[in-house]
């Protein structure tokens, strides 16, 4: 009997080793997940607070299903090519001031739309998900401690390139109290404007008998400069987790109405709008000073749109006609019945993130004109140029604002970024949001008969 019983226990405690092992197995394996898919744990029952949780992380991206973009230049707005995971462990530090555990998903767990995280009972986990990030800026935030991702700055070029999808961000904080299931809704950086047409309507009718056409439609004063992170955090919390990536809600007020009409937005780190930012260069893997705006206009001279972007953000923000071939013609100096109404059919894309620093007028002296961000149409009238700039306050990722129709009223600004003098522009307009945010009308310009601002 003796042998028996001496057996059994033997048994029982080279049972509970091998548990224990393989806990410690696991743990390890989860530590080192740098770079790999989590597979499901050999043992998970090991009878104690120990004992291993799952959550099961569903995605999603925010509005996939919604309006798209226009024909012209639409970008793949709903691609995942990569999902990177940056788990923070929020237990006995309570902070994240820590090397994140980073998980690349696998192409199987792309494919499915879900995956697994296992940690112990009653462990608390705060997540970082990013879609599409360029390889090199993955790595690099894999050995950025959480509290300082809102300090790595990156140029708009180095974290979207051209290639591959839109880049995309999500947050989860889970307690792992049980099984559960927790969905995650991924938010494009970028916002989007939609130009549908351009109609020429001017009150001076001997502007209709003379040579105009459109020139260019362009974003200006948009981000150069992107945050990984949100501003101002320091801890990863349940009640902050939702602002980490993409920053805390800020409200509109009565005498700074948001673009489009949104109560409440989100943009991110705001940059200084003539301030230069060290980014990190992920080719070089050096730092270098960069202007914090794409396109920057503001001060610009008469007569000047000044364009910076190159490459793939020249297409994403500016749409330009060859007027020398006829291109963008509103209106004939020799065919009065030319149609005044040009397609544009065009979205335009810009980073998340501005500035809202400074006074908000838009028709001000040049002294005190702002920085924020502007869709700007250049007109061509008998070789001179005119500009319509429309005021953008605080842009939200994410957004798509879709102008169906901007018309001309009267001879336009001498500046690309503002309005010295009395001038009108009705600006029909609709917003399908990727949020589904509905704007119905924007004035932009003086009233012609009592000069009172209207926009």
């Amino acid at each position: 009997m003796r042998d028996s019983r001496t057996k059994l226990k033997l048994e029982s405690t080279i049972n509970a080793m091998i548990k224990k092992l393989l806990y410690f197995a696991l743990a390890c394996g989860m530590l080192a997940g740098c770079n790999k898919g989590i597979d499901e744990p050999s043992v998970i029952e090991v009878g104690s607070d120990a004992e291993m949780r799952t959550a099961t992380i569903k995605l999603s991206v925010k509005g996939q299903h919604k309006t798209k973009a226009l024909a012209i230049g639409a970008l793949d707005e709903d691609a995942v090519d990569r999902i990177d995971v940056y788990e923070f462990d929020c237990g006995s530090q309570g902070y994240w001031d820590i090397l994140p555990n980073h998980i690349v998903l696998t192409d199987a767990q792309l494919t499915a739309g879900e995956f697994n995280l296992y940690n112990p009972t009653n462990s608390r986990r705060a997540y970082l998900l990013y879609a599409n990030l360029p390889e090199a800026v993955a790595e690099k935030l894999a050995n950025t401690r959480g509290n300082q991702f809102y300090n790595l700055r990156l140029r708009t070029m180095d974290l979207y390139d051209g290639t591959g999808g839109i880049p995309m961000g999500g947050t989860a904080y889970v307690i792992y109290s049980q099984n559960q299931t927790v969905e995650v809704s991924l938010e494009r950086f970028f916002y989007r404007v939609d130009v549908g047409e351009i109609v020429a309507d001017f009150d001076d009718s001997s502007l209709m008998s003379k040579d105009v056409f459109v020139k260019n439609v362009a974003l200006i004063n948009t981000a150069n400069v992107i945050m990984m992170g949100g501003d101002y955090l320091s801890y990863l919390r349940q009640d902050t987790i939702g602002s980490a990536i993409f920053g805390p809600q800020m409200t509109t007020t009565e005498d700074k109405p948001f673009f489009g009409g949104l109560e409440t937005v989100r943009i991110g780190y705001r940059v200084e709008d003539n301030t230069s930012y060290s980014c990190w260069i992920p080719s070089t893997n050096t730092t270098s000073s960069t202007t914090s705006m794409m396109n920057k206009n503001k001060y610009s001279a008469a007569g000047v749109l000044n364009i910076t972007a190159t490459d793939t953000w020249l297409t994403n923000t500016v749409h330009s006609y060859n007027i020398a071939s006829g291109e963008g013609r509103i209106c004939s100096s020799t065919n009065p019945s030319l149609s005044h109404t040009l397609t544009v059919n065009k979205s335009l894309y810009a980073m998340k993130g501005c500035t809202n620093f400074g006074s908000y007028p838009i028709l001000s002296t040049s002294n005190d004109q702002n920085g924020f961000p502007k869709l700007v149409v250049e007109l061509s009238i008998n070789g001179k140029s005119y500009f319509y700039p429309i005021q953008m306050y605080c842009p939200m990722h994410n957004v798509a604002y879709e102008i169906s129709r901007i018309t001309l009223k009267s001879l336009g600004s001498a500046y690309s970024n503002f309005y010295e003098i009395k001038v009108a522009a009705e600006v029909e307009m609709s917003v399908a949001d990727w949020d589904e945010t509905e704007i119905n009308n924007i004035n932009v310009g003086y009233t012609d008969d009592t000069g009172t601002a209207i926009y």
